[in-house]
C-alpha cells in the first residue's frame, strides 16, 4: 500500500518526478504513459509505412514456413495477450489510471499487432533481421523495465505489475528471436556463400560480433587468407565495377577520353 501521505492524484500529474511521499526516485504514471508507451509507439508507426514500402519492392528470399518465424509470431501473440490483460486490469483499477492510460495500453496492443505484421513481411523479404524491429523492441525493453518497477512500487497494482512483467519478459524473448539470423530460412535460389554481415542484425553489426569467430581463430594461430570471412556481396570488386560503369555512363558531360576501361 502507498504511504498515507501519498495523494491519490500524485500519479495523474505530468511530473515527471512523482511526489517523494509516494515513491522515492520514480516517475509519475502519466509521464510514463506518455513518454514510455505512447511516444515510442507513435515513432514506430511513423516509420512503418516507409519500411513496408521498401520491403514490398523486394523479392521473397526466405521461407515463411520456418520454425524461427513461427516462434516469433507465437511470442508476439503472447505479448499481445498479456497487453490485453493489462488493459482490462488497469481499466478496473482507478489507482493506476491516468488520462493517457487507455491510449497507452491501446497503442501498445496495436503496436504489437503491427510488429507481428512487419515481422512476417521482413522475415520473407530480407536476409537480415529487421533493424526497425530490433531498435523498437530494444527501446521497449528499457522503458518497460521502468514501468514494471513503478507498478510494483505503487503497492496497489500487483495484478497489473505481474501482467506488465510478463509483457516485458516476452518482449525480451521477441527481441532475441528478431535478432536471430535467418540463414536457415533462406530459400535455395537466394543462398549466398557465407558473408556473415549479410545475415547479421543491427546489434550484431554494431558490436562487430560477426568477427568473433575470426578473432578466436587469430588468437589460436596465425591467420591465413582462408581463415578470413567471405566479403559482403555488395563489396565485391565486380559488383562495385558494374556500379561505377553504370554511374559513369549517366554522366551529364561526356569527356573526350573515357577513364573507365571497357
Amino acid at each position: 500500500m502507498p504511504p498515507a501521505t501519498c495523494l491519490s492524484t500524485s500519479d495523474r500529474v505530468f511530473g515527471p518526478r512523482v511526489d517523494p511521499a509516494c515513491r522515492a526516485f520514480d516517475f509519475t504514471l502519466l509521464f510514463e504513459d506518455i513518454f514510455f508507451a505512447c511516444l515510442p509507439t507513435a515513432v514506430f508507426f511513423s516509420l512503418l509505412p516507409f519500411h513496408i514500402t521498401l520491403l514490398a519492392k523486394s523479392p521473397a528470399v526466405c521461407s515463411v514456413t520456418s520454425k524461427l518465424l513461427l516462434g516469433k509470431l507465437a511470442t508476439l501473440a503472447s505479448v499481445l495477450t498479456a497487453q490485453v490483460i493489462l488493459l482490462v486490469l488497469r481499466a478496473q483499477n482507478t489507482a493506476v489510471q491516468t488520462s493517457a492510460s487507455l491510449t497507452a495500453d491501446a497503442l501498445a496492443i496495436v503496436g504489437t499487432a503491427s510488429v507481428a505484421w512487419l515481422s512476417y513481411i521482413d522475415h520473407q523479404r530480407s536476409l537480415r533481421p529487421s533493424t526497425l524491429l530490433g531498435l523498437f523492441l530494444s527501446v521497449l525493453v528499457i522503458l518497460d523495465t521502468a514501468r514494471v518497477r513503478t507498478l510494483w512500487l505503487t503497492g496497489s497494482a500487483s495484478g497489473e505489475a505481474a501482467a506488465m512483467a510478463v509483457t516485458l519478459a516476452l518482449t525480451v524473448v521477441a527481441l532475441l528471436l528478431e535478432s536471430t539470423e535467418k540463414r536457415s530460412s533462406v530459400i535455395v535460389e537466394e543462398k549466398r556463400f557465407g558473408a556473415p554481415e549479410e545475415y547479421s542484425g543491427f546489434w550484431t553489426r554494431t558490436a562487430f560480433a560477426w568477427l568473433v569467430t575470426t578473432f578466436r581463430v587469430g588468437y589460436s594461430k596465425v591467420i591465413i587468407q582462408d581463415d578470413l570471412p567471405i566479403l559482403d556481396t555488395r563489396l565485391q570488386s565486380n559488383v562495385l565495377y558494374d556500379n561505377l560503369v553504370s554511374t559513369w555512363a549517366q554522366r551529364k558531360q561526356p569527356l573526350s577520353q573515357d577513364i573507365v576501361p571497357d
